[in-house]
């Protein structure tokens, strides 16, 4: 098999298993994002469509005792933030690991957009998104996803 051939069927398992970078570490704890379709975390995702809701899984282990922050960022085609999570947690004791599960769903047009324009959602929705995840401000994860 040619190294062109090879690369082409990773590219292509990747991709059919959705994308995300690989995982962050630091000296503290290290964290893995991924995208799903249901809130139980069952079937990972990388499309959508507009009426779905969009959940996220980040599980971060090795948390040692401390106040942590996580934000997440859910990022349009058009590059703007459409909507942001937040939440504050504090460790007291070593924990394996803790999941957070912060998820989204889309706003539909008004209804007088809808029934000037036929559109049930904005044009800006379609497209490949990005989602940024940060502990303590660093970013511990980004993931990719398309809207159709």
């Amino acid at each position: 098999m040619t190294l062109k051939r090879c690369i082409f069927f990773m590219v292509a398992i990747v991709l059919a298993q959705g994308f995300s970078l690989p995982a962050f570490s630091s000296g503290d704890f290290s964290a893995t994002c991924a995208l799903y379709t249901d809130k139980e975390y069952v079937t990972k995702a990388v499309t959508y469509y507009p009426g779905d809701v969009f959940y996220m899984k980040v599980e971060a282990k090795k948390l040692l005792p401390g106040k942590y922050e996580m934000t997440a960022e859910w990022v349009n085609p058009a590059g703007r933030i459409e909507r942001q999570d937040y939440k504050e947690f504090i460790i007291e004791d070593f924990k394996g690991s803790l999941s957070l599960g912060p998820w989204m769903k889309l706003w539909k047009n008004g209804f007088l957009t809808r029934a000037f324009t036929g559109r049930e959602y904005k044009d800006t929705i379609y497209g490949e998104w990005k989602t940024f995840v940060y502990i303590n401000g660093e970013q511990v994860c980004e993931n990719f996803f398309t809207i159709h």
